[in-house]
């Protein structure tokens, strides 16, 4: 059944609730009226070995009148050789795969947290995004802002236009803009169109240095200058999808409907005002 209270351009991450079962994490994005999912490729690897289906998976979401908003792939695939990069390369057709079925507006990972040389780096983005258009669907690619070199918005648009590729696009993420020490004046050089997704989260009031991924807590609950970001991203011309994505003992070890009940509600605080003339992200 489809939420009568589903959030336009909301989505949830499944990360937020690790560990619940796909179908049931399907359930509860509808339970607490998001609009779109993000899944992992270790959701859909668990869901098919447990025996399930992708089709039966795709038909849930689309009768709940949810969209697949990504598929995410883990980072590593940059720089990597021989056995491991084959079992890698398998991976992200995996992923292919399961966005043709499920219909995902694009799929993506990390850009790679150490210090490649950049060609190389390059170089790879340029073979990914060649597999993604093939089967025409946009790569989204999210720097980490504990990397070593592409960790914030300049040097990861800066790869991206040395790849060379319109398919790829940026996720910007709160906590990485943050961690990161990203200048919000950058965006500048990223077209809006070319920003596939956001995350949203908070973390303590510290020292970006001294934060880690599972310090994020739900918006407003920690000390980040949310509003100063999202306020900037959606002026610079964002009218896309904003999804939860919160990782930790701040939610894992709660109830999980209860988290995405809060998450749902902390969302729509953080993005009031913005949320009002958001455009309803169209399916590929």
């Amino acid at each position: 059944m489809v939420s009568r209270r589903a959030r336009r351009g909301f989505g949830l991450h499944s990360l937020t609730v690790k560990g619940t079962a796909a179908e049931r994490f399907v359930g509860l994005a509808v339970e607490a009226g998001f609009a779109g999912v993000e899944f992992r490729l270790d959701d859909i690897a668990a869901y098919t070995e447990a025996g399930g289906r992708l089709s039966i998976l795709a038909r849930q979401v689309k009768d709940a009148g949810l969209t697949v908003i990504r598929i995410a792939f883990p980072v590593g695939w940059q720089g990597s050789e021989g056995h491991d990069r084959q079992v890698r390369v398998d991976g992200i057709r995996q992923t292919l795969d399961a966005a043709i079925e499920l219909e995902a507006l694009t799929i993506g990972s990390p850009i790679a947290t150490r210090n490649l040389d950049p060609r190389r780096a390059s170089a790879d983005l340029q073979e990914l995004a060649a597999l993604a258009a093939a089967v025409n669907i946009p790569l989204s690619m999210e720097f980490l802002g504990f990397a070593e070199r592409w960790r914030d918005i300049r040097s990861a648009w800066a790869l991206v236009q040395e790849a060379g590729q319109d398919n790829v696009h940026l996720l910007l993420d709160t906590f990485h803009l943050y961690r990161g020490e990203s200048d919000l004046q950058d965006l500048q050089v990223v077209p809006a169109s070319r920003i596939a997704l956001v995350h949203v989260n908070d973390a303590p009031a510290r020292p970006p240095r001294e934060l880690q991924d599972t310090d994020r807590v739900l918006p407003g609950h920690g000390g980040l200058p949310l509003r100063t970001m999202l306020e900037a991203i959606h002026a610079h011309g964002y009218r896309g999808w904003y999804s939860l994505e919160v990782m930790g003992p701040s939610v894992w070890d709660r109830d999980p409907l209860q988290v995405v009940r809060e998450g749902a509600a902390t969302l729509q605080s953080a993005l009031k005002g913005i949320l009002d003339t958001l455009d309803r992200p169209e399916g590929r």
